[in-house]
């Protein structure tokens, strides 16, 4: 769970030092079917033997001189590492290995061998291995890639365990230690489409010398085994692949990139444009951009990945791809050059439960929806003639079972069907939901939809005058109806229906089939003073889910819009979204001002993004620092009531100017650890005044004074746990509180907020008449803000309890006093007290009643001393007291238990006075 704290609502301007748009994939990666070690990072859960020989292994350098795994070893001995265990790899599905690596030598080795375990054969073995031979160190010195097919090797069925990397022996020519350097290590499964560009350029084009596409030159494949660019690093370039993909793009889960950014200029982005056999053009709707090592900080190998789905062009059926360089500065006159290893993209492993195709007869679903494989949702609308339909749907998948579909047969009013898509152990489920239309009369002049584009329209056939706002800006609106009579006629509905000032009423006019009958609908529209986003349409107003990298689905799950806020669900993940398109003046917006409900378990930052015609990149930076970035703390639900309004003045940015054009918002942790849960963002405006709300009481509803006095005929907090089976009940009235025992039990306020470490509350004071049987022992625990455990105990003696004795008094109160400031622990804030009644041995326990007047920690400044000597000399004067006013007094020993935090035990005797009335 995460920790309560209060966050300032005035945020200030935060510089932050990174940005991830798609990172590299610098550790291990076990998911989309694939286990791929690139050891760019380290060993990346490898282990190795030492100087001690241990397996073999003399030296590792990690990364090696060249970004690899470079491993020292005596040659005719040969020697092995292990991978981490418990990879968890489906090994029916992930069958090619591939490993790039480096026989430096100078001794003559001819072979590697990698051996695995299973979670059903956990031993190594010589029939659960695969050798591969490698070019020994006098024939080939430089990296080579050297590929398996694992589904060869009967024993590769089931889940994989772990790895083990063994290297060959071979006659040692010189008496000096073998190098064997790796640069990766894959087990993967079969590449729905992939360019290794090992035989040149496999049907790509690139720019020649003339500039086109701004390409400079080419070297194909490039000295390494690459494809090879060198362009001018300001102004990019680009090279097209083969066209007419035919690459279906719901069965794509990742998309992945191996390159190396040889400088010598910064450049740090790179895309993957697409068009699809639906829409042929190249544009910035349609690409994967993908956030590389500069050259500055890295000029190794690098894979970077993926998941196209989250982009929502990516869709039918892709027709052709074009890779394009970044842009950076050119630091240098020269051209720079990237080297591209490989392009591939994976399928789901035999587990894409999509639909390829989702039809109802020949009707078009409603709003103009078009089937989407990642649209699980759709509404058909049907007349009311119409009895019956057919559902056709179609798996994406040969290998997927469909269940749901067919003849459907129709009630008048809603009609839900569930189309289920089975693939091996992962599903999916569309719904369809047909309406069939209202048999209506003649004379019927309502409408049975109305609809306005931007706006919200909370519908009702029989309401006919709706108020809506729509955007700072909008100068058209759209107004769409549909009558419940297929035979009525509107009017006044349409596209770019023009607002004349800043608020309007519009007319729609229903005309019933009988020609005579109308009823008029009025939309009263104003055109909200501030640029922003409400919701209030129920849709997401052009924000999209920002395509994010490894691990592949990470990131924001699902992004809508309901009850006129936008609902953004994460899972275990840092995530973000974008709108773009704006073109909002910054000089009319000076405060960002967010209304957000905050239900994550560690969520509590939201990083805001800009980009403005005049600062184009949103990433820029000064001197390390940020320059289009502000970082505002959120608190969460359970610290306030509701809906929550945080503001950051924009204008405090140099770069805050021009009209703003793009927006991304990242909502991640002030920590270790992502976020899971929902964040409803209800309004996002831009305003000239802000005014903070004031920050939630953190005490609100706790008892700050320590006094529980009963006197509302409440419990005022006490509760007995449903685990305390000896107190079976706990009520007030007339000013006390009431417990009922059959058995040793205890009670529990967790309601408290009291300062202990000003010493003021060294007592606690309980004020009750005891007629139960065998209530002969009280023990308090208590927890603090320093000490929250009070369970905490040494050898079964808890370090924050004291313990004392009851006696008996059927009739009158008995006020007991318990020194806890001789606790050690007793300090911080008091959050709990616990107060536990039993008999004065194992075998008795308490049955009856308790009555409470009073539980207390009553303030005692330094002058009112309550140390032992002090009750004793004081003990006359109190009992002439009571003999002056009539009441009985007496005097008893309390055995008080203090425990120490060294955990010794000390007993104190003690004489306390008990008045009884």
């Amino acid at each position: 769970m995460h920790k309560k704290k209060v966050v300032s609502i005035i945020c200030a301007i935060s510089i932050l030092l990174t940005s991830v748009v798609f990172a590299p994939m610098t550790t291990a990666m076990v998911s989309a079917g694939n286990a791929v070690f690139e050891f760019d990072a380290g060993l990346e859960g490898w282990g190795y033997g030492q100087a001690d020989g241990s397996g073999g292994i003399w030296e590792c350098q990690v990364p090696g001189t060249d970004g690899s795994f470079g491993m020292q070893f005596w040659s005719d001995d040969g020697g092995w590492m292990n991978s981490p265990d418990n990879m968890g790899l489906d090994m029916n599905t992930a069958k090619n290995l591939s490993i790039r690596l480096k026989n430096a030598g100078p001794n003559d080795v001819s072979s590697v061998s990698v051996y695995f375990t299973t979670t059903s054969s956990t031993d190594w073995s010589e029939d659960k291995k695969i050798t591969l031979a490698i070019d020994a160190a006098s024939v080939n010195s430089e990296y080579k890639v050297y590929t398996a097919d694992l589904s060869t090797v009967s024993t590769w069925t089931g889940t994989l365990k772990q790895l083990q990397f063994k290297t060959g022996t071979g006659e040692r020519t010189v008496g000096q230690s073998n190098w064997i350097y790796i640069d990766y290590l894959r087990i993967e499964s079969t590449p729905l489409l992939s360019y290794t560009f090992d035989g040149g350029t496999e049907g790509w084009g690139y720019g020649q010398a003339d500039g086109s596409g701004g390409i400079w030159e080419c070297q194909v494949p490039g000295t390494d085994g690459s494809f090879g660019m060198q362009f001018w690093s300001d102004n990019g370039g680009w090279m097209n692949s083969p066209d007419n993909l035919n690459l279906t793009a719901a069965s794509v889960e990742s998309a992945r990139i191996r390159l190396k950014n040889a400088g010598p200029n910064d450049v740090d982005k790179v895309y993957l444009y697409f068009t699809t056999t639906e829409d042929t053009t190249f544009d910035d709707t349609k690409r994967l951009e993908f956030s590389v090592k500069k050259y500055s900080e890295s000029g190794n190998y690098a894979e970077y990945r993926c998941s196209p789905s989250a982009v929502s062009a990516w869709s039918g059926t892709i027709k052709q791809l074009r890779f394009v360089t970044g842009t950076g500065e050119r630091t240098t006159q020269q051209s720079n050059w990237i080297y591209i290893d490989s392009i591939k993209f994976d399928g789901y492993s035999g587990k894409d439960a999509t639909l390829k195709s989702l039809s109802v007869g020949d009707y078009a679903f409603d709003n103009g929806v078009v089937f989407a494989p990642n649209n699980t949702s759709y509404t058909v609308t049907v007349p009311y003639d119409v009895t019956s339909v057919t559902i056709n749907a179609q798996a994406n998948h040969a290998s997927a079972q469909t269940t749901g579909a067919g003849e459907k047969t129709l009630q008048v009013g809603d009609n839900s069907f569930d189309i289920v898509v089975t693939n091996s152990d992962v599903s999916k489920t569309y719904t369809v939901t047909i309406v069939r239309k209202q048999n209506v009369s003649a004379n019927d002049a309502s409408l049975s939809s109305l609809s306005v584009t931007p706006g919200y329209v909370p519908f009702d056939a029989d309401t006919l005058k709706y108020d809506i706002s729509v955007p700072k800006g909008t100068t058209v609106i759209n107004i769409q109806a549909v009558p419940k009579s297929d035979k009525a006629t509107v009017t006044g509905i349409g596209e770019d229906l023009a607002i004349g000032s800043s608020e309007q009423n519009f007319e729609v006019v229903v005309t019933a089939e009988d020609g005579a009958t109308t009823k008029t609908y009025t939309i009263h529209v104003t055109v909200e003073s501030n640029y922003g986003f409400s919701f209030n349409d129920n849709t997401t107003q052009g924000w999209n889910i920002g395509v994010e990298p490894d691990p592949v689905g990470a990131s924001i799950q699902n992004l809508t819009a309901e009850n006129g806020s936008l609902k953004i669900e994460l899972e275990s993940h840092y995530g973000w979204m974008t709108v773009g398109n704006l073109n909002w003046n910054t000089d009319d917006m000076k405060w960002l001002v967010l209304r957000v409900k905050n239900q994550t378990d560690v969520g509590n930052i939201i990083r805001v993004w800009f980009a403005t015609d005049e600062n184009t990149d949103m990433y820029a930076a000064e001197n390390g620092k940020k320059t289009q970035c502000v970082e505002i703390g959120i608190l969460y639900e359970d610290e306030y009531d509701g809906y929550w309004e945080y503001g950051v003045d924009m204008s405090k940015l140099g770069a805050w100017k021009g009209k703003l054009t793009e927006l991304r918002f990242d909502i991640g942790r002030s920590g270790e650890g992502n976020p899971s849960g929902i964040l409803w963002v209800d309004s996002i405006a831009f305003q000239s005044e802000f005014v903070a709300p004031a920050l939630p009481d953190p005490d609100a509803g706790k008892n700050t004074t320590g006094v529980y006095d009963f006197d509302s005929n409440t419990t005022q907090g006490w509760t007995a746990p449903e685990e305390n089976n000896g107190l079976r009940s706990l009520t007030a009235e007339n000013g006390t509180l009431i417990a009922e025992f059959d058995g040793n039990g205890y009670m529990i306020a967790d309601n408290l907020a009291l300062n202990l470490n000003a010493g003021d509350h060294p007592i606690l004071r309980i004020r009750l008449k005891n007629q139960a049987e065998n209530a002969e022992k009280i023990s308090v625990r208590f927890a603090t803000t320093l000490f929250p455990d009070m369970d905490d105990n040494d050898d079964g003696v808890y370090t924050q309890q004291a313990e004392a004795k009851l006696v008996a008094s059927t009739d009158k109160f008995v006020d007991i006093e318990i020194d806890l400031s001789q606790n050690v622990r007793w300090m911080g804030v008091l959050e709990a007290l616990r107060i536990d009644f039993s008999g004065a041995s194992a075998d008795s326990s308490v049955s009856g009643t308790l009555i409470f007047d009073e539980i207390s920690l009553p303030v005692i400044s330094s002058g009112q001393n309550t140390n032992i000597s002090d009750i004793d000399s004081n003990n006359t004067e109190t009992n002439n007291n009571a003999a002056d006013t009539g009441v009985e007094s007496s005097l008893f020993i309390i055995e008080l238990i203090v425990l120490l935090s060294a955990g010794v035990m000390i007993l104190l005797r003690k004489k306390s006075v008990l008045s009884r009335n």
